[in-house]
């Protein structure tokens, strides 16, 4: 061999020796040490607890099911992930423009576009972004007004003997907003509330309808009862993003006005609308407070001719400790969040006045079941940011309520997120409550899910399809709805 070749692949080899000292080796190092580490269960700053994957079996690891869990599992778990993540909220702030405009009289008065959350766990897709078609800056947009009592009138953490109005925790005054928009994507912040936008399309609503309208069709011997309720942004967004593509009570009224007659239609926006200086949304999370199911059940009992339960009927309490939820945790490198973070949500719930048992299932088989009595506040939510998990432990495939009712009626309540603050109120009506998270079924990695057969087996009086104005957006949710019966 020439010399001057060998001395070429000579100083190639030391190359690949350097590359693999600086870049594969670190990489082996870690690898080792997210091994032997201590996996930590959570995540404080993005207010979430882990799921570990589940039992290695043959099944899960031929299914994908394993590998999948796995692979999410050794992301949430990397070494230093959260150090890691604070790196990259403060290099935010080196890109981050400030608006002209916000801070404005006491400083408390701003509005922000950032990032959309993510829906997977809740809709299947990202947040809507907002209007790209505003051409000029709005001014002085009307806000709906929220009241301000002070905190000290907060209820304790014990619930009372004779439970009284839950206050609303103080927030700044909205009088006289002037408030500058500036566009990015998915959520605003406007008077220490942080809000996503939703806008809603013909072709998205008429799957939706369809969907609604093929249950009725496929179970005439259950009454079908769907309820559609806004998010915050319906309410309390500037009134330039309240209108259009984002008007959330017209979408709704649309929508249901081209459900079937078989369909008891529910309006989530008119049930809720009248109370929107109650405590009925949380300013830092993306979902609705117990307080604000209440009234959408009250609306769900009217038009079924039940008599609901008055709220002092039944025993209050609260989750311990203050919570900043998903909307803050997307929002917190930015300086306008921190009026949120001054200002955080509580926890308020109001258990059933029946007695109940309570079992969560893997699937529809009902093949294998988790005892859990807690059902409307769970006591392990005690140590969790994600303190809205005190409502049925967070988003299960089924769990099946057993009553003391002893009116053999039975109800299924097919559901996302926003369900979970609302089904605790029908076990105060129902021996038999059936809930369904149309998301946890007929996926890629996820059981199969037939209601048909399950209906066949375990009869059901009525069927209550509740959701948010995202599911009645989101494609891939309307697909998993239509899953479970064809």
């Amino acid at each position: 061999m020439p010399k001057h070749v060998y001395r070429g692949r000579k100083r190639h080899t030391g190359w690949y020796i350097a590359i693999i000292a600086v870049f594969v080796l670190p990489l082996i190092a870690i690898g080792v040490y997210s091994l032997v580490d201590k996996d930590p269960t959570g995540s404080e700053s993005e207010r979430r607890d882990f799921e570990s994957p589940p039992p290695l079996t043959a099944e899960s690891w031929l299914s994908g099911e394993w590998a999948a869990a796995f692979d999410k599992y050794y992301a949430d778990t990397f070494p230093r992930r959260e150090s890691l993540l604070e790196v990259n909220r403060e290099l935010n702030r080196f890109y981050y423009f400030t608006p002209s405009g916000v801070n404005k009289g006491n400083g408390d008065e701003v509005i922000l576009f950032v990032p959309g959350i993510d829906h997977e766990n809740d809709t299947g897709e990202g947040a809507t972004p907002p209007p790209s078609d505003l051409t000029e800056e709005p001014s002085a947009p009307t806000m709906l007004a929220s009241p301000s009592p002070s905190t000290s009138a907060l209820p304790s953490a014990e619930p009372s003997e004779e439970p009284t109005p839950t206050p609303t925790p103080e927030l700044p005054d909205l009088a006289d907003n002037e408030l500058d928009v500036r566009t990015s994507s998915g959520i605003i912040i406007a008077g220490g509330r942080a809000m996503e936008l939703c806008a809603s399309s013909e072709a998205s609503t008429e799957k939706y309808v369809d969907a609604v309208n093929l249950y009725a069709e496929t179970f005439p011997d259950s009454r079908v009862i769907n309820i559609v309720v806004p998010n915050a942004g319906g309410f309390y967004a500037p009134e330039e993003y309240r209108t259009g593509a984002y008007d959330q009570q017209a979408a709704i009224a649309t929508m249901q006005s081209k459900l079937s007659d078989s369909v008891v239609a529910v309006n989530g926006y008119d049930a809720l609308r009248p109370h929107i200086d109650e405590y009925i949304y949380f300013r830092s999370d993306h979902h609705w407070t117990q307080l604000g199911a209440y009234y959408a059940y009250r609306a769900v009992m009217d038009a079924i001719g039940e008599t609901p339960y008055e709220l002092d009927e039944f025993e209050q309490g609260e989750v311990s400790g203050d919570f900043l939820g998903t909307l803050y945790n997307w929002s917190a490198s930015y300086p306008q969040s921190s009026v949120i973070a001054e200002n955080p949500d509580k926890v308020y719930f109001w258990r059933p006045v029946r007695d109940f048992t309570t079992r969560i299932y893997s699937d529809l088989t009902m093949n294998e079941a988790t005892a859990w009595n807690g059902y409307a506040i769970s006591s392990t939510v005690q140590g969790i940011a994600n303190k809205y998990m005190a409502f049925m432990s967070g988003d299960q495939p089924l769990i099946h309520v057993s009553t003391d009712v002893g009116n053999g009626k039975s109800v299924l309540v097919l559901k996302e997120s926003y369900g979970n603050a609302f089904c605790p109120y029908l076990i105060n009506h129902y021996e038999k409550v059936y809930i369904v998270d149309p998301r946890k079924y007929n996926g890629d990695g996820l059981p199969s899910g037939d209601l048909v057969s399950f209906i066949a087996e375990h009869p059901i009086d009525d069927i209550i399809i509740i959701d948010n104005p995202f599911p009645m957006n989101t494609s891939s949710y309307i697909r998993q709805l239509n899953d479970l019966i064809s």
